[in-house]
């Protein structure tokens, strides 16, 4: 023990001398090189693969929950497939063809001018002379179910798309005048999309670029399923002898062929999946596929992008290379993607894929696969992809961890992959559930309290919601019993993603506990931010997205395949190199430029940029190369133009920017140009007047927004708002019923807590018949009697009838039903449209509200509509190149183009809002809600500018905050902010050359709403 001791002394002595002879430099040598080596250790044991089998079948098929929310008017096909059990339902075997002869509707034959050799065809394929019949709108194709048999039975149609909307076509089908569940209103007809070219082009910066894609229009065959990806098989429909059946139209015209009656779907076991081919043996090839070689998708908004990892099959240190599939684009239940895979021996092949689902943590998304138009087998119809924060490889193995065997033919075959959620449907349905019950018993607590939340004062829930404890209990019992459904479809013990089911539980049961406490908890119970319904809502719109990225197929024998990523060394040097790089290579940079090139500066995000120079190099045929640049800031044109360094044009640009270099004569006057009239017919008039300075317009809109009513059906219904409110005054007529259940309306005001602009305060002005300045732009006009009528409506609205002052984010208020109905813009659209997927069918469009005007007998409906513009520098050398370019810009057939290729390149939340109205009329958008942007465009108007606008603008903010918060009559608020904007309109019409002495030198004309037609015209200045 004693000579132990003693060696183990001296071992301590010759590490402490060692310690001590260590100086500084040496003690980071050293450091370095201890990380090094852990680090270069630890890349050898990265996490490379992961083959585990997930059992999904029995989750998908589950249809026992009884558990479903009533928010909706029609029943759900949950609800009805439960019935079907429950009363042991059969389906029937019938499978027959419905021709085009046993149908009633809008027949089309072979002589018809526009679908004539589409008839044609059809024939030729069905080796018949029937006519096919056009769906459109009020135009419904039936036919009358003559079957002995009652039962269930299956669809399959026929059709043909005509139009090239960026939507998939969608239709209703209904049994003797009704749909029978809510899902068949909107069935969705799979489109076809296929890149221009399968060569990538490069940008002039030599990055690729995605390549734009065309629908396919052919005849499709189409089995009549649910595209949301949540019921596995086809949707069935009880059917009776003598039913008649319609098929009506959703939101765009489809040609209509044969239906038929078919079986259900169904698939065999994997094991007798191999029995099929006894004497079969697995191929030793590897094919890898590239996951950018798609041969189509049923989406044009699944997009390639760049994953920088020098593993990849495409990779470049320097430029950019399209690479990968971009799991945000490829997230939806129903996107599929395909793939062909060229074999030179037919028998058994093992699949492979390198990926990564970052989206949902340590849960997993699952994918249908199908072989050559077939799901081959039961594993193959929702395949799990577990999540990986890296790139890894996943062969599809069975559940007994062998890789799984999939028979190709000899030549090219077809792999699809399409995204389910059959394994989370009832977790969706639950959460629903849960949601809509809390929103109706908060909706209840909130009537019988009238909204009162004071936590000091005794309510007796108990007494008047008898139930209310056992029902919240029930609520918890049925997350925690979700909870633990789910747990097989995770290799974590807590998954961390479905956490918030059992946070949701325990809350539940702390309100259940203490029920009469309910109203002072509703920002716990259903109202606020980290609310119950709040966390639900999140977990249901993120288990609903199934992100999945993908950057290599593998077709393979019993061989090893290569890891997914690069070693150490590798990726060390090529990052390094890429850093180098990165101070060298800047594309799209506003410091470079070539003087014989039309320079443009565009403040537009960069894929925005990268499809309008490929437009520019494809189509834009004028005399001088065009180059974009990205704009940094736009204020830093002020910079750029006193330094002479000004582009030739500015795009995106905000509205009220042309105006500030017009009248400091940096921009050119554009009624000089050719052609001014012309373009300018095609924008709404109100969005031209703050391009107006004295006779000149010195700029276009680009863009224009739309402010809209957004409501809530299934709230309103609930409460019995069912007329949507068109003027001020039925607006405070709902209020009363709206404030009693603890809600209200929301006005745009509201969202800005500080200056009240233009945009929030030109309704109220306009709407009553008032305006902004006098017209000779010496003084304002906002003390006139109707302004007065309107400031003082604007102000009511927030003290006598109790709207919110502040509400930082409609968009969140109202999917949590605390403003179920408000006025917004386009950015509520675009999140209601791509990111409310639990909203999806329960909130509407309607027109801005405005002023009944007897004299016209119409509602006046004044609202704002500024975007962005663009303008002519007048520093440019090239003038008339210049306006050539913008006019083709602003073409309709060009910003018809651009929008089409921004959505169907990057998807449909890259939403063009062009100013070009005939342009918008070919946007991809519902056509309700595009009717409804339209009409209220007719309304569009804009603040002009004058010198000193802002003054007006702010003081208007002030007499509004006077009035509602320090309680100042109206009359004197609006006093004061004229004699405040008036004394800083005089300041700046004299700096500006108006004015001296306070007497007018130089005559001022002010466009407004009442004018602006005198400027839409061409003059000659020579």
């Amino acid at each position: 023990m004693k000579k132990t001791k003693d060696i183990l002394k001296k071992g301590m002595a010759h590490i402490e001398a060692f310690f001590k002879l260590l100086t500084i430099k040496k003690w980071l040598i050293l450091t370095f090189s201890v990380l090094l080596v852990t680090i270069i250790t630890v890349s050898f044991f990265k996490v490379s693969s992961n083959h585990d089998f997930y059992a999904t079948q029995e989750l998908s098929y589950d249809y026992s929950n009884q558990s479903l929310s009533q928010a909706y008017n029609q029943t759900l096909y949950s609800e009805l497939k439960q019935n079907y059990i429950e009363n042991n339902i059969q389906d029937t075997q019938v499978e027959e063809t419905v021709t085009t002869l046993e149908m009633v509707g809008d027949f089309v034959d072979v002589n018809d001018v526009n679908y004539g050799e589409i008839v044609q065809d059809y024939q030729s394929q069905k080796s018949n002379s029937n006519d096919i019949l056009l769906l459109k709108e009020n135009n419904d194709i039936t036919w009358t179910h003559n079957e002995s048999e009652s039962g269930l039975y299956y669809l399959a149609i026929d059709f043909y798309e005509i139009q090239d909307n960026i939507n998939q076509a969608q239709i209703e089908i209904s049994i003797n005048g009704e749909p029978q569940f809510y899902e068949a209103q909107t069935i969705v007809l799979k489109s076809k999309w296929v890149y221009d070219t399968y060569d990538f082009m490069l940008d002039r910066y030599e990055n690729e670029i995605m390549p734009s894609s065309h629908k396919v229009k052919e005849w499709t065959y189409q089995n009549i399923y649910d595209y949301r990806g949540m019921h596995p098989g086809y949707f069935a429909f009880y059917l009776e002898q003598g039913d008649e059946l319609s098929i009506s139209y959703v939101n765009q015209e489809v040609l209509i062929g044969q239906i038929y009656y078919v079986q259900n779907e169904s698939f065999m076991t994997y094991d007798n999946y191999l029995n099929m081919y006894p004497t079969a043996n697995v191929v030793e090839d590897e094919i890898t596929v590239s996951a950018r070689n798609i041969l189509y998708r049923n989406n044009p908004s699944i997009r390639l992008r760049t994953e920088q990892d020098p593993s990849n099959l495409y990779y470049d240190t320097q430029f950019l290379r399209l690479n990968t599939i971009f799991g945000d684009s490829w997230q939806n239940s129903g996107d599929e993607i395909a793939y062909e895979i060229d074999v030179e021996e037919a028998g058994f092949y093992h699949l492979s894929f390198k990926y990564r689902q970052y989206m949902i943590k340590d849960m997993t998304v699952f994918r249908k696969i199908r072989i050559n138009g077939e799901v081959p087998f039961d594993l193959f119809e929702s395949y799990a992809f577990p999540y990986t924060t890296n790139f890894i490889n996943r062969t599809l193995s069975d559940s007994d961890g062998e890789s799984i065997k999939v028979y190709l033919e000899a030549g090219t075959n077809e792999i699809v992959l399409e995204s389910v959620n059959y394994p989370y449907r009832d977790t969706i349905e639950t959460i629903q559930y849960v949601m809509s019950n809390i929103q109706a018993l908060a909706l209840d607590v909130k009537r019988y309290t009238s909204g009162g939340t004071d936590k000091y004062r005794d309510w007796d829930i108990e007494a008047y919601f008898p139930e209310a404890s056992d029902n919240i209990t029930s609520w918890a019992r049925l997350l925690e019993e979700t909870y633990d459904v789910l747990l097989p479809l995770s290799d974590i013990e807590q998954p961390s993603e479905i956490a918030n089911l059992m946070v949701a539980a325990k809350r539940l049961d702390n309100i259940a506990s203490d029920i009469n406490k309910l109203p002072s908890m509703m920002v716990q119970f259903s109202d606020g931010d980290s609310s119950i319904n709040q966390i639900l809502g999140d977990l249901m719109q993120r288990l609903l997205r199934t992100n999945l990225e993908m950057e290599r197929m593998i077709v393979h024998g019993d061989v090893k395949i290569e890891k997914p990523y690069a070693n150490i060394f590798v990726r060390f040097f090529e990052g390094t190199k890429r850093l180098v790089l990165s101070f060298v290579n800047n594309p799209y940079s506003a410091s470079d430029r070539n003087d014989e090139d039309i320079t443009v500066w565009v403040n537009h995000p960069r894929q925005y940029i990268e499809v309008m120079q490929a437009l520019i190099d494809q189509y834009y045929q004028g005399n001088r190369k065009v180059t974009l640049s990205q704009m940094p800031d736009q204020n830093k044109l002020i910079l750029a133009n006193a330094s002479n360094q000004a582009p030739d044009l500015a795009i995106g640009v905000d509205h009220w920017i042309p105006y500030e270099f017009a009248i400091r004569d940096a921009a050119l006057d554009l009624r000089q140009f050719s052609g001014y009239e012309d373009t300018v017919n095609n924008f709404t008039k109100g969005a031209m007047i703050p391009y107006v300075f004295q006779d000149g317009v010195y700029g276009l809109p680009e863009t224009q927004d739309f402010w809209v009513t957004y409501y809530r059906k299934d709230i309103l219904n609930s409460i019995g708002i069912t007329e949507i409110p068109q003027t001020w005054e039925e607006i405070i007529e709902i209020l009363p019923l709206l404030q009693s259940y603890g809600m209200n309306y929301f006005v745009p005001l509201a969202q800005y807590s500080g200056l009240k602009p233009y945009v929030a305060t030109l309704p109220f002005i306009y709407q009553f018949g008032g305006d902004l300045y006098a017209s000779d732009g010496m003084s304002t006009a906002i003390n006139s009697e109707e302004t007065l009528e309107g400031i003082t409506l604007m102000s009511d609205l927030f003290t006598l009838y109790n709207l919110p002052k502040y509400v930082p984010n409609f968009y969140n208020h109202f999917r949590y039903g605390l403003l179920p109905i408000g006025i917004s813009n386009l950015s509520t659209y675009i999140l209601l449209e791509t990111a409310a997927v639990e909203l999806d069918g329960l909130w509407e469009m309607d027109l801005h509200p405005g002023v009944y005007n007897e004299e016209l007998d119409e509602i006046v409906r004044y609202s704002s509509v500024g975007g962005q513009s663009s303008m002519i520098m007048s520093s440019t050398e090239y003038p008339e190149e210049s306006w050539d370019f913008l006019n083709w810009w602003m073409s309709t057939s060009v910003q018809s183009e651009f929008a089409f290729l921004l959505q169907s390149t990057y998807g449909q939340a890259y939403f063009w809002n062009t100013a070009n109205i005939e342009a918008f009329k070919n946007i991809s958008m519902p056509d309700e809600y595009k009717q409804i942007i339209l009409e209220q465009w007719e309304y569009g108007v804009e603040a002009s500018r004058i010198p000193g606008a802002y003054m007006v603008e702010r003081s208007i903010s002030n007499a509004w905050t006077s009035i509602v918060f320090d309680g100042t009559n109206p009359r004197q608020a609006l006093d004061e902010a004229v004699r405040v904007s008036n004394r800083e309109i005089i300041y700046k019409m004299a700096e500006f050359g108006y004015t001296e002495n306070g007497e007018i030198i130089k005559e001022y004309i002010v466009p407004s709403i009442y004018n602006i037609d005198q400027w839409l015209t061409e003059v000659d200045h020579d």
